[in-house]
């Protein structure tokens, strides 16, 4: 017979664990754009911050599949239902996605708002080209969809409706500049990270059409592997 009382102690306490997790992960990424990247960018290795970025994600990572591995192996083995009608829900959803935020980036560059940060990528496939690889493209859309989607995401969509959605993405957006905007004083910034604002709109929309979190992973790692390889 299974216990019942024990049962919800489990999910409590995994839901304690998991608040912990959202809580270190934005402690420990103000503390690293706040202390850690300011100082590393004064050295003359300034390559140092994507090494960095590289344990950072494989940490939370590796935190992630201790965490979620039921609910990763789950969401992989189901993503074959109704696979027809959810993909194409997807697509279209990309597509869209990936337009507005081309779309919103000419717009900023026409401004010089929005600034190309790709060439270092370009230089070839150095050692910090493949970890850029590796945290942008693997462990990055991993890592945030289930923090971003997932977890907060689902929070707050058991008490929001359209909001949610909103409030993911520009908590979203903003985590891709929180350095800029309180060291450096460039509040254009929140401006500069619309494309990221929608790309977390869209993300959270196809969440919550296909009920899987594998579908957002794999247009999240789509998008950011054209962003950096375009």
């Amino acid at each position: 017979m299974i216990d019942k009382g024990y049962n919800c102690t489990v999910n409590v306490r995994h839901k304690k664990i998991e608040q912990w997790v959202i809580l270190v992960y934005f402690i420990a990424i103000i503390f690293i754009d706040m202390v850690v990247n300011p100082i590393l960018d004064q050295m003359p290795q300034a390559h140092l911050t994507k090494y960095l970025n590289t344990y950072f994600y494989g940490l939370f990572f590796t935190a992630i599949l201790i965490l979620y591995r039921e609910r990763i192996i789950n969401n992989i083995k189901n993503i074959k239902n109704k696979w027809d009608k959810k993909l194409s829900i997807t697509f279209i959803i990309a597509i869209l996605t990936i337009f507005f935020m081309v779309f919103s980036a000419i717009l900023l560059s026409k401004i010089n708002i929005i600034n190309n940060a790709q060439e270092e990528f370009k230089l070839g496939w150095d050692i910090r080209s493949v970890n850029i690889f590796i945290v942008s493209v693997i462990l990055g859309p991993i890592v945030e969809e289930i923090i971003f989607r997932a977890a907060i995401f689902k929070l707050l969509r058991k008490k929001m409706c359209i909001s949610a959605h909103l409030m993911t993405a520009f908590i979203f957006g903003s985590c891709h500049c929180m350095c800029d905007v309180l060291i450096r004083g460039k509040v254009e910034q929140l401006i500069a990270v619309i494309p990221l604002y929608i790309l977390g709109l869209g993300l959270s929309i196809i969440y919550e059409k296909t009920d899987n979190i594998m579908y957002p992973i794999i247009v999240h790692m789509f998008i950011n592997w054209i962003s950096i390889t375009g």
